[in-house]
């Protein structure tokens, strides 16, 4: 009787374990070849940079397999209910395309900007917090609005690690934001130039790999509920695949 090859397929099972934590891999990589050419490492992770655009593709990613998710939910649904059912995903799918345009063109930098035109202030260390906040209600806005169609997104919460994960890295990217708006005021008064620099440079790579980190593990846990779940999630559980070995 034929054995099934046990350790072949649980290999991709445990390369989908790790597949979570990528983009840092590729921080990493770059951070190294950009050492290794004395480069400006800064100028990686700023705005408009090539982090944005690796962004704005995750998010892209992301307003498809959100696409998928639609194209799923009406085919499950009759015709009379297919509309509602399925406009949560559209919703959503949205909701990603303007993340992109935002991440692209810096629409909540722009926000801030205009606010402090508009009330006619002065910017300081605090309301520069501003576009921070406002990244913060994007996420915020995002958690009410799956929660509130909990029933159609049931498949996102089957996937609390990377839920989980996700929150985590999201939560990290806005406190360094908040974080590192002091750096020219309180900082200043004891450091010199050149470690202000270093700051400032350290602390946007954190910041962006947060970003690309909660970004991607988003993007896997809608992969996982879309018709491209298939593409990572085809394979039983490592332990469910030794136990059935084990009964043949």
């Amino acid at each position: 009787m034929h054995t099934p090859d046990v350790h072949g397929l649980a290999a991709p099972k445990r390369l989908w374990q790790w597949l979570p934590f990528l983009p840092l891999a590729v921080v990493m990589l770059t951070l190294t070849v950009a050492a290794a050419m004395r480069a400006d490492i800064g100028a990686l992770f700023d705005e408009g940079s090539i982090t944005t655009h690796a962004s704005a593709c995750i998010l892209m990613g992301c307003a498809l397999a959100a696409l998928l998710g639609w194209r799923t939910s009406c085919d499950a649904e009759s015709d009379r209910s297919r509309i509602g059912a399925a406009l949560p995903w559209l919703l959503l799918a949205l909701g990603f395309l303007y993340l992109v345009i935002d991440e692209e063109l810096q629409l909540h930098e722009h926000a801030d900007e205009a606010l402090h035109i508009f009330l006619a202030i002065r910017p300081t260390a605090w309301s520069d917090r501003i576009d921070d906040l406002i990244v913060l209600g994007y996420g915020m806005f995002g958690l009410g609005f799956i929660t509130l169609f909990r029933h159609r997104f049931a498949a996102l919460f089957r996937q609390r690690r990377l839920l989980r994960l996700t929150a985590a890295w999201f939560a990290a990217m806005v406190l360094l934001d908040l974080a590192s708006n002091a750096y020219p005021g309180s900082v200043a008064r004891h450091f010199t130039g050149p470690e202000i620099h270093l700051l400032k440079t350290g602390s946007a790579v954190l910041e962006e790999t947060c970003k690309l980190m909660a970004e991607w593990s988003l993007l896997l846990v809608l992969l996982s509920a879309s018709p491209a779940r298939g593409f990572i999630g085809a394979l039983p559980p490592a332990d469910r695949v030794v136990n059935s070995a084990q009964a043949r």
